[in-house]
């Protein structure tokens, strides 16, 4: 409550700001441990699969805390984050079962966002799971294949260039269009792959991209 008063006026005293650092570093030894954890069942799976972590970052507290008025710390599962990139939709959910038979680690929920994509067209299962030995600090994983990820990366890309904020509000409706358009690949009508065209060619999107990377 007080950040959310605090953000709205614009004044995040650092007193605030020093109790929300405590609580991000809070998750730091359970998100290691996770971490860990995830990569001894990579090595299981036998596959040179991609698996990182973060702690989320101040601004991304704050903007969700703001968005969703009745969210609470206890209920943000997020704080704590691992991402496991695999080649293909099977291989996801092999890790989940891997994951379930863990002596370590708990799942407390999920979302299948693969077999119910999300409306502006992100895939990925997330599971938020725990330390058996630590139930309190739940940590999020994102599980999804390389195609997936290459899509949401975009995404992040197109608000880096464009000032889009397609994953926090879908500011611009266009964009926000053409990628769900993206995440449909081969599932594309002659109508829809010329929409994309026309966004491509109106935003000069090859070019953006050719003078920033």
């Amino acid at each position: 409550d007080k950040i959310r008063a605090e953000f709205i006026s614009d004044s995040l005293c650092e007193k605030t700001l020093n109790e929300l650092q405590n609580y991000r570093t809070s998750h730091k030894d359970s998100l290691a441990k996770v971490f860990n954890a995830l990569c001894n069942i990579n090595r299981k799976m036998g596959k040179q699969n991609i698996v990182t972590y973060r702690i989320k970052r101040f601004e991304s507290i704050i903007g969700k805390l703001y968005r969703f008025p009745k969210m609470d710390f206890s209920r943000m599962w997020d704080i704590g984050g691992c991402r496991y990139i695999v080649n293909n939709n099977e291989e996801v959910y092999k890790l989940k079962e891997l994951i379930e038979k863990s002596d370590i680690l708990e799942i407390r929920a999920k979302n299948d966002h693969i077999e119910t994509p999300k409306p502006d067209g992100y895939k990925s299962l997330h599971l938020y799971i725990y330390l058996k030995s630590d139930p309190n600090k739940v940590i999020e994983l994102q599980i999804r294949n390389k195609e997936d990820h290459n899509w949401a990366t975009l995404v992040e890309i197109t608000d880096l260039l464009f000032d889009a904020k397609l994953k926090e509000y879908g500011k611009d409706k266009e964009l926000l269009r053409f990628h769900f358009l993206l995440s449909k690949r081969f599932d594309l009508t002659t109508e829809e792959k010329k929409e994309i065209a026309k966004t491509i060619k109106k935003y000069k999107y090859f070019e953006k991209l050719s003078n920033v990377f």
